[in-house]
């Protein structure tokens, strides 16, 4: 792991000195798909990295940290308020317009997701990433184009990954602000360390003898978003169900309520017998999907695919608890204008 580590600092840097500073006159934006605690601490250390190289080679440049959509759940917002709390000396973060026009000219770095074709970012665009730091399975195999690329599925947090990349450059990056954010990403993208690997554990561990005991504390004790209950009564109200799987729409969703969508399908695929959920709702102008999959018959790669690479592309997975993870995000031109609810069921069940 230590040969690793270094080859990949020597490749980052060679970047960050060359091919940055020739391709990137708009400096570096480190684009989060979707805001959460852990994508929000691999980003922070990892902007510190990339500034940290970049000035040592006396480089100037921007890094930035940009989000997409909007921060709805209690972990999240709790995450970014600390981080507005600590953060002496290092910009705000900074919501994307998605609008590809905004990255003209500049670098883009994916943390916590590596799809080059991301509907939550910019639907239909390649977003040509020249950085990629991700842990998440793909629902289909591509190539990423990129100078600098670390997918790494044998760890349950990117947070744990930039982490091993900054301790084996400059552990001075890491100060107690970071090493609590990183704490929560951890604990929280792992399901409370439920299924951490050895390397998760390991790292944990470091940022728990470094971090703020207090603001850790507040960091996890958050618990479903506000919403959550109104919403799960919705789809239980309006819910499809046939044998073994489960559709449910909760028709317009707030932004701030936006992840409803995917703690009530955390919720449905635990029902006794489901062993696949998917859960619908309309968010501004895109339709957001969460599906859920618990010993299907196919892989949540395959049912993403299936149901909706050819109607706005699919996104990264993962697995907890025993349940596999994935989604979509669909523009309103690809989906009908009326009756989403029929649409979406024989969409799911064939009928």
């Amino acid at each position: 792991m230590a040969e690793k580590l270094q080859e990949l600092n020597v490749a980052l840097t060679e970047f960050a000195t060359s091919d940055l500073c020739k391709q990137s006159n708009g400096g570096l934006i480190i684009i989060l798909a979707q805001f959460d605690a852990d994508a929000l601490a691999a980003a922070v250390l990892l902007r510190r990295l990339v500034s940290k190289m970049l000035e040592k080679s006396c480089v100037k440049t921007s890094v930035r940290i940009m989000y997409c959509g909007c921060i709805g759940h209690p972990q999240s917002r709790a995450a970014l308020a600390e981080y507005d709390y600590v953060r002496t000396g290092e910009s705000a973060l900074e919501k994307f317009s998605g609008k590809k026009d905004d990255l003209i000219g500049s670098g883009v770095v994916l943390v916590d997701s590596s799809a080059q074709v991301d509907a939550r970012i910019v639907p239909k665009f390649n977003l040509e990433p020249l950085i990629v730091i991700d842990h998440h399975h793909l629902t289909e195999p591509q190539s990423i184009a990129t100078k600098f690329s670390w997918v790494d599925v044998t760890v349950g947090a990117a947070s744990t990954l930039v982490a091993e990349l900054a301790l084996a450059y400059d552990s001075a990056l890491i100060d107690q602000n970071a090493w609590t954010l990183l704490a929560a990403g951890i604990y929280i993208d792992t399901d409370r360390l439920t299924h951490a690997t050895p390397r998760d554990i390991t790292m944990y561990g470091k940022c728990i003898r470094g971090c703020h005991p207090e603001a850790f504390r507040k960091l996890i004790d958050q618990d479903y978003p506000t919403q959550h209950l109104h919403f799960l009564a919705k789809a239980e109200s309006a819910k499809d169900q046939r044998r073994y799987s489960v559709v449910a729409g909760l028709d317009q969703v707030p932004d701030n309520d936006r992840d409803c969508i995917a703690t009530v399908a955390d919720s449905l695929v635990n029902m006794p017998g489901i062993t696949l959920a998917v859960v619908w709702g309309v968010v501004e102008n895109q339709v957001l999907v969460s599906i859920r999959t618990k010993g299907h018959s196919e892989s949540i790669g395959r049912v993403t695919f299936r149901l909706f690479a050819n109607k706005g592309g699919s996104k990264p997975c993962n697995v907890k608890d025993g349940v596999d993870k994935g989604g979509a995000c669909l523009r309103m031109s690809e989906v009908p204008s009326s009756d989403l609810h029929q649409w979406f069921s024989k969409l799911v069940h064939g009928q």
